[in-house]
């Protein structure tokens, strides 16, 4: 072979060479993401001081009925910053809160399985379920409340009134008041303790006065039916409704028309029967008449009635023709008091004998799911 052919074979193979494609390199692959773990609840065996002691099923009434707050972030955490001055505390729903001194009557423990919903601000712990609390205490003694709700006839030295309206414009008692997440009537009667009158209301409120304003009025036992915060046998009144309480030695502050005297209770102010009595039963008179006076004189009979300022009536029945009057006419101040009014000119200060003192059912407890109403 000459040079130049070698040359040329050399060149052809270098051209060759340099037309071959380069290899692409083969790309590293991505890593696939493995998803991460949903959490798994758990239930917590101790919190901040507190112990689980299991699932709790409600009963009647409420397991836990200090003070309750519900949130859609709520975890146990959040329950026991809020129940902190309490000896128990749940958590139910997912999303509710409850506190409590003691166990409510009829609740009981329950299957820890029956508490599997997850708490709505955290979906690694359990928050109780529908009717069941996750429930903690501060000691792994369980001390559950015994006793009959009812309305207390005495709280000494308040005797009970009976249920009272508050009125459309001006509030029943108005000599200030507090309210209280452990409220009892017994608290309340401490603390307004200086005043003739008292009252609960809403379950949590407490109010005081030294005389009831004009525009309220008596009414149903039945309509105070919320139980007190502070104790599930007792009931403080309800909405607009006062638990009425009164202390007999304590003078009035203002001339009223006392809303019980005795045993008896203010039905209102009647007028005189057409050419009868309105009350036929007895009477009498005195320049020192008031209507406790009067109602001891006619503690055998259904009514009495003060009239003039002086005189005293009783009777089993009021008379057909007798009719309701406006309040103010009967506006004569008793002969033995200037604080308090007894009927007048043929207008009656009517108050009829106390019925017993039966307590009405209580209402029925609200739902898992459902948030109490705060006012």
């Amino acid at each position: 072979m000459t040079k130049s052919v070698a040359f040329a074979v050399l060149a052809l193979a270098s051209l060759a060479a340099a037309q071959e494609p380069t290899p692409t390199p083969t790309p590293t692959p991505t890593p696939t993401p493995f998803p991460t773990p949903a959490p798994v609840p758990t239930h917590k065996t101790a919190l901040g001081g507190y112990t689980m002691l299991s699932c709790w099923a409600e009963g009647s009434v409420r397991a836990l009925s200090g003070a309750f707050t519900a949130d859609d972030t709520m975890t146990n955490e959040k329950c026991l910053a809020f129940c902190k001055d309490y000896n128990y505390w749940g958590t139910e729903y997912g999303r509710e809160c409850y506190c409590g001194n003691s166990l409510g009557a009829g609740s009981a423990a329950a299957p820890l399985d029956q508490c599997n919903m997850v708490c709505g601000g955290n979906p690694a712990e359990y928050c109780g379920a529908g009717n069941r609390l996750e429930l903690f205490s501060t000691t792994v003694s369980i001390t559950t409340a015994t006793g009959t709700l009812s309305h207390k006839p005495t709280v000494a030295p308040y005797t009970m009134v009976g249920c009272w309206a508050e009125g459309a414009t001006n509030r029943a008692l108005n000599n200030g008041g507090t309210s209280s997440p452990t409220m009892t009537n017994e608290k309340c009667a401490d603390f307004c303790k200086a005043y003739r009158y008292f009252g609960t209301e809403y379950g949590s409120e407490c109010h005081c006065g030294s005389y009831i304003a004009d525009d309220t009025k008596a009414a149903p036992l039945a309509d105070c039916n919320m139980v007190c915060s502070g104790d599930q046998f007792e009931y403080c009144g309800a909405s607009n409704r006062l638990e009425l309480y009164m202390n007999h030695n304590i003078p009035g502050g203002a001339p009223e028309q006392p809303p019980a005297a005795g045993d008896f209770t203010l039905v209102g102010c009647q007028t005189e029967g057409n050419n009868t009595r309105a009350l036929a039963g007895t009477s009498y008179a005195a320049d020192t008449m008031t209507n406790a006076v009067c109602a001891a004189f006619c503690k055998d009979f259904e009514y009495f009635g003060t009239e003039y300022g002086r005189e005293c009536y009783c009777g089993n029945t009021l008379a057909a023709s007798s009719a309701v009057a406006p309040k103010g006419e009967c506006g004569m101040l008793c002969g033995g008091s200037n604080l308090e009014y007894c009927g007048g000119s043929n207008r009656l200060s009517v108050y009829k004998k106390k019925a017993p003192v039966n307590p009405p059912p209580p209402p029925p407890p609200a739902g898992g799911n459902a948030a109490s109403e705060i006012w």
